[in-house]
């Protein structure tokens, strides 16, 4: 009859959704088991790298490190270009280091008197070089370093041309370190072991414009 005609076509129909709802479903989970699939992958890609990039880290800076030594011991090393050639003429040298005393230049004169006592040590103007150091530490008002320098004369070259002003000139530092006893000392001493030079006549002078004397 047309009635059950009609619910055989229902029936159908309705069989045909349900496959279709299965098919879907189906479709469905098989998606999400793919996706799932491919997060994972991915996960473990980020993962690795993550690893690697921690990895690239530790040797940048342990690249860097090392980079940071050789420039330090680069530094050190001497080129041929600067290194420092050897004087010849110690006239020559000694000159010079006069000339930029003349000039102010008293921490060039200081370097060139030293390079003169470095190679030419046992020259007759070796006292005078060393002499003349404490002469531009004093004149420089670097009152310490010049009193140094002035009793190297004495101790490297006693009795010798520059001791007469190398005694005044201690006197004359220690006044100008606020140490008046012995600035006295040494006036006294070239006084009396110089009488008749011109160190002494500066001496006398010197004493006489101290307050209290």
């Amino acid at each position: 009859t047309a009635s059950a005609g009609h619910v055989d076509s229902l029936k159908a129909h309705i069989r045909r959704l349900e496959d279709l709802i299965r098919e879907q479903t189906s479709l469905m989970w098989s998606m999400k088991a793919d996706l799932n699939s491919k997060i994972t992958a991915v996960n473990n890609r980020l993962q690795t790298l993550d690893a690697k990039i921690t990895g690239d880290d530790r040797q940048f800076s342990v690249l860097t490190g090392k980079m940071d030594r050789v420039s330090a011991l680069l530094a050190t090393v001497t080129t041929p270009d600067t290194v420092q050639s050897r004087p010849t003429d110690p006239s020559e040298l000694y000159n010079t280091a006069q000339a930029d005393f003349q000039r102010g230049n008293y921490e060039l004169a200081i370097s060139q008197f030293m390079q003169y006592l470095q190679y030419f040590p046992d020259t007759q103007l070796a006292q005078n070089a060393q002499y003349w150091i404490g002469e531009c530490y004093y004149t420089g008002e670097r009152y310490t370093q010049a009193l140094g320098a002035f009793k190297e004369v004495l101790t490297k070259y006693p009795g010798g041309t520059q001791t007469p002003a190398a005694v005044l000139r201690i006197g004359f530092t220690h006044l100008a370190l606020n140490d008046k006893n012995n600035g006295l000392i040494y006036l006294d001493r070239v006084i009396k072991e110089f009488p008749n030079s011109e160190e002494a006549m500066l001496a006398r002078l010197r004493q006489e414009t101290l307050p209290g004397r």
